[in-house]
């Protein structure tokens, strides 16, 4: 079924007054994917070879009719993609939010032992217990094989996303050409500045919002872009520079072309800390 390392699974165990069930769960997360976005038929696509796969066997002591084993399929998928959003687990291809991955598998059984039962959805007591059992395994699964956790570092979380940091400072390089013989210390300050705690919330707010907006979450005439940037600007200034330095600092986005999957205000961001920590290196 996988070529996840087997020997990771993940075995849990529910019970509720007659009912019994065992999941079973590998996983792997190297080829994650979005529902409905292109993978294959996208131009230039490549041969996808998926290595890291999210498996699932369910075994259920109870009689489950067979509409109730495929409502039980149903609940399985719905809990695994749960936990890839609690986990923040983005498309190998795009950078949004996984819903999968390319090839996942669920297999489901059941003893036909007891009442016959022939609803698994999540307001049941089986759904619950599907539901607990497979958010739970795949995520310790996860750990096992990958060692994915939920607050793993800003740089790996912006790698999942697509964005390429030495990519956006080699560009901020090239409008700022005097930063050349300090470009390594200015590298090292940014990784530094997005570890800080009182940078990196404001950060990941930036990624929310833009995703938001990207799938259009915000409510009409209730958001000012601009304003938003603007907020964001000033409260990274005063966390990073001198006041004597902040009075006079001036982020010109036209500077820094648009380029790959960066939101109009993460980019902004980013561009505010590059030019804050410029600011400070060559001033």
């Amino acid at each position: 079924m996988t070529h996840a390392d087997v020997r990771n699974v993940d075995v849990s165990h529910q019970r509720h007054e007659d009912i019994t069930l065992s999941a079973f769960v590998t996983a792997g997360v190297e080829v994650a994917a979005t529902a409905g976005e292109l993978t294959i038929s996208k131009p230039n696509s490549f041969k996808i070879d998926p290595v890291g796969t999210i498996n699932i066997i369910l075994l259920i002591d109870g009689n489950l009719t067979e509409s109730c084993m495929v409502d039980t399929l149903k609940t399985v998928i719905e809990a695994k993609t749960v936990a890839l959003r609690e986990l923040d687990i983005r498309s190998y291809f795009s950078g949004d939010l996984a819903s999968g991955t390319v090839s996942d598998s669920v297999v489901v059984a059941c003893t036909k032992r007891g009442t016959s039962m022939k609803y698994a959805g999540t307001a049941t007591v089986l759904g619950e217990l599907i539901g607990k059992s497979v958010k739970e395994s795949f995520k310790k699964t996860l750990y096992k094989e990958q060692q994915v956790v939920a607050d793993r570092c800003l740089k790996k979380r912006l790698e999942e996303r697509k964005i390429c940091l030495e990519e956006e400072m080699n560009l901020f390089l090239g409008t700022h050409p005097n930063l050349v013989e300090h470009f390594e210390q200015f590298k090292e300050e940014i990784l530094q500045t997005l570890a800080n705690p009182k940078v990196a919330p404001l950060i990941i707010a930036t990624l929310r919002l833009d995703d938001d907006v990207k799938a259009g979450l915000i409510p009409g005439g209730m958001f000012d872009k601009s304003m938003i940037i603007e907020i964001f600007q000033i409260a990274l200034i005063n966390c990073l520079c001198k006041k004597n330095q902040s009075e006079n600092l001036k982020i010109d986005g036209a500077r820094l072309p648009a380029v790959g999957n960066l939101g109009s205000i993460f980019r902004s961001t980013l561009l505010t800390i590059m030019t804050c920590v410029y600011s400070n290196i060559c001033n």
